[in-house]
């Protein structure tokens, strides 16, 4: 009985040794690590595969996205060329002049430019842009007196001209002495951006919805409203505007208008009266469909008769070919 008393005491003291042994351990040890169990995680991560999954197809950690999610990389229908108008896809283009060409053919803002996005684009950029690029954007802000080269972006300047996607990529990854914004603001935050950029170089912003007033004789030109080319069919994008159109005059059941159709002066004046008329049309039976009244509107072609801009560039034509709305 004694031996067995010593025996659980010298047990007892072994143990309290190795305890205060591993209590005292050097805080510089990291201790041991048994390969490859303690670094080869066992959840399943896409990038750090060291084995061949033996539940997912192809052997692979990666999964295929599910049955009719929407891809953020697609190719056009049509013209086969590649789009990124998904977030992610932001970043796929690359820095430099090559990625600065993709991204201006590449890139548009996924949202429209109405009050609130402008008012938070002014914000923003306020904050972000004008030390440098100063209030006006023409390249005179605080910083920029100290730090020569900045860029004039506004109206007067050479770069009044640059789209969107042009903009975009330069918040996105700098452009000579200016350095990447993309930690700063999110993808969202810099269309904001882009957008009030464009307002200070004197651009009209494409996709901005159109504010009615009723107001006799006040004249709205529906600049999203557009037709196939050399005919009288309605291009999808065009039904934003009617509907605002018609929602308008749903809210002000007083208003009565005029639809009216005009082309630049390309080709045979007959054949441009005579679709400006069908285009009129058109638009005016859109409207009836979306519950407008026939004694509310009236169409008329016109042609080439009234331009709004030179016929001798391509800008001009542009804007020549348009939809009018007349409040009567």
């Amino acid at each position: 009985m004694k031996k067995l008393q010593k025996i659980s005491a010298l047990a007892l003291l072994v143990g309290g040794l190795v305890l205060t042994t591993a209590c005292h351990r050097s805080p510089n040890d990291p201790g041991t690590e048994f390969a490859p169990q303690m670094y080869i995680s066992k959840a399943y991560e896409p990038y750090s595969q060291t084995e061949k999954n033996k539940i997912n197809p192809y052997g692979m950690n990666m999964r295929l996205p599910a049955n009719n999610t929407v891809s953020r990389r697609f190719s056009n229908n049509v013209t086969g060329e590649t789009s990124y108008q998904g977030d992610f896809m932001y970043y796929a283009i690359g820095k430099g002049d090559a990625g600065l060409a993709e991204a201006e053919k590449s890139l548009n803002p996924p949202f429209e430019p109405d009050d609130k996005v402008l008012a938070e684009g002014q914000v923003l950029y306020t904050r972000y842009c004008t030390p440098c690029h100063g209030e006006k954007g023409d390249g005179k802000g605080k910083v920029a007196e100290l730090y020569k080269g900045v860029a004039n972006i506004s109206a007067s300047g050479a770069l009044k001209s640059v789209n969107s996607g042009h903009i975009f990529h330069v918040i996105t990854h700098g452009k000579g002495r200016m350095w990447s914004h993309a930690s700063q603001l999110n993808p969202d935050e810099r269309w904001k951006v882009v957008y009030y950029v464009h307002t200070l170089q004197g651009q009209e912003l494409k996709g901005r919805p159109i504010e009615f007033k009723a107001e006799k004789g006040a004249t709205f030109v529906l600049k999203s409203v557009l037709f196939k080319t050399g005919s009288n069919e309605l291009d999808e994008s065009s039904k934003k505007d009617l509907d605002r159109l018609a929602d308008f005059m749903k809210k002000n059941p007083t208003v009565t208008g005029e639809i009216s159709g005009h082309t630049d002066n390309e080709g045979d004046a007959k054949k441009n009266q005579k679709i400006s008329e069908e285009r009129a049309k058109v638009v005016t039976q859109y409207l009836e469909k979306a519950g407008i009244s026939t004694d509310k509107l009236t169409e008329v072609g016109l042609g080439d008769k009234q331009p709004k801009a030179s016929n001798d560039t391509k800008e001009g034509k542009a804007q020549n070919r348009r939809i009018e709305f007349k409040i009567l």
